[in-house]
């Protein structure tokens, strides 16, 4: 693709040494022309007619060649954008699907650090936790990638279309097996009402919430986790509760800023506090909104309000 995007944006426009050529040629013709007959230095006949035809002539035949190059050149232009479009829209989706992988790679990597696969060296022990460093740095790369994707598209229509979020769950469940398995997590997921939206942001919307909730259990507990929905003042209305930590009362919006967490959440789980702020931001791309539900008692519980379909 990006030979393709080079190979158009090469014949956009004629070198810069060249344009100026083109244009005096007709410029310095016309102008001789028209200072000829108005000096009379060209007799009445046939040549004055020529060159009279040629002095209107040449303006309308350059206007005609410049407009077809105008066209051409839109043309090309259009092909270029849509082709950067393109390729953000697949960078964004390898940054996606990179995500999953490299959770997995690090679930696995603290797992052999802690000793919970069996016992292992001290020299394995380092090895590992170099290793699930450098896993984490990689997924804060893909988190800034896709954060930028999502900051670009903002202003971008979105494909919308019926989705089931119970079906679509349970792709996010599947897709953080590793995690979800690791943690010995407990994942529920009542009957959902049908949603208007675009499926691969609300595939995003949850796995980045079940991810959260299953980071920020009570150290030594299971993570559980609920995911209910009803119908409400014409919208359906999806709720992912845990039993986690929780977040302070006074957190509860702040932590739908970029790169803003909440104040117990350091000492529990590393992050770069871009989960919530993609949700929200999501969320309202497609007509809905998200909160913390404030009168939840024990752990977290975000709110989703979305279309119906």
């Amino acid at each position: 693709m990006q030979s393709s995007i080079q190979s158009r944006a090469s014949r956009v426009r004629p070198p810069a040494a060249l344009r100026p050529r083109i244009l005096a040629v007709p410029t310095l013709g016309v102008v001789a022309i028209s200072v000829a007959l108005l000096l009379g230095s060209v007799p009445s006949g046939p040549w004055h007619t020529v060159l009279l035809f040629a002095a209107v002539g040449a303006p309308l035949a350059f206007a005609a060649v410049t407009n077809a190059r105008s066209s051409a050149l839109a043309h090309e232009v259009s092909e270029l954008r849509s082709d950067h479009d393109s390729a953000q829209q697949e960078m964004a989706s390898i940054a996606h699907d990179l995500k999953g992988p490299l959770n997995t790679v690090t679930s696995y990597l603290d797992l052999i650090a802690e000793g919970a696969l069996g016992l292992v060296s001290d020299d394995t022990r380092v090895a590992a936790q170099r290793a699930a460093e450098a896993s984490h740095r990689a997924r804060t790369l893909v988190e800034s990638a896709l954060l930028q994707h999502v900051e670009a598209a903002a202003a971008r229509p979105l494909h919308v279309a019926t989705v089931d979020l119970r079906a679509l769950i349970c792709d996010v469940t599947d897709a953080l097996h590793a995690e979800i398995a690791a943690s010995g997590a407990d994942v529920t997921v009542t009957p959902l009402p049908a949603v208007r939206g675009n499926a691969q942001q609300l595939f995003r919307v949850f796995e980045n919430l079940v991810q959260n909730a299953v980071k920020y259990a009570c150290p030594g507990e299971t993570p559980v986790i609920a995911i209910t929905g009803a119908v409400r003042d014409g919208h359906a209305e999806i709720a992912v509760s845990d039993r986690g930590i929780g977040i302070p009362p006074e957190d509860c919006e702040r932590v739908f800023a970029t790169s803003t967490r909440a104040d117990n959440g350091a000492s529990v789980a590393p992050g770069h506090g871009l989960g919530l702020a993609t949700v929200r931001r999501l969320v309202r791309e497609q007509g809905g909104d998200a909160w913390i539900d404030n009168a939840a008692t024990g752990g977290a519980t975000v709110r989703l309000s979305l279309p119906l379909a």
